[in-house]
């Protein structure tokens, strides 16, 4: 991966003198370890993210930038990251790098990861949540009992569509 900016910081490896190689500037904030284990990011991080700070443009007078560091990893060892593409982390660990963790997916495939790995604000986890894990299921109950959706919404305060979705799983499916 050849960026057009510079990492802030140490400007040159102390053995060499020469300036490090990108590669070296990312594997330097990497902690590796065994091959199927976390390689925590031991640089800065946001969120849980490890980051690399950049400059963007000329050296004094450049702005900074912050490249997600498991995406430069991932570009490093299995090279560019498709357009509208995010690189996702099978271990759901923010902070690590290993190769072997990273795999690119879309939007879509990341929120299904998060569902599946229960870091999300699904039901009752959400804080605008109207409804109860068990309000959910008295609302299936009353409508196969033939409650119509219309009466049911009004009973708990909701859309006749929200309904209508819990009732076919297609929200609240986790119940």
């Amino acid at each position: 991966m050849h960026h057009k900016f510079r990492l802030i910081g140490k400007k040159k490896n102390k053995r060499s003198g020469r300036r490090k190689s990108w590669s070296e500037k990312v594997w330097s904030k990497v902690d590796k370890r065994g091959p199927d284990e976390c390689w925590p990011w031991i640089g800065c991080k946001k969120e849980g993210y490890g980051y690399i700070n950049l400059r963007v443009g000329l050296r004094s007078k450049g702005k900074q930038k912050k490249i997600a560091a498991h995406r430069s990893v991932y570009e490093l060892i299995k090279g560019k990251i498709p357009h509208g593409m995010l690189v996702r982390h099978s271990c759901h660990n923010p902070s690590c790098c290993n190769p072997s963790h990273l795999l690119v997916g879309t939007d879509a495939d990341n929120a299904r990861d998060k569902c599946l790995a229960g870091r999300s604000l699904q039901g009752e986890r959400n804080p605008r949540a109207k409804l109860t894990k068990n309000k959910v299921l008295t609302i299936r109950k009353l409508r196969t009992r033939g409650w119509t959706l219309k009466r049911i919404a009004q009973r708990y305060d909701v859309n006749i569509a929200t309904v209508g979705y819990i009732c076919s799983r297609r929200i609240w499916s986790h119940v």
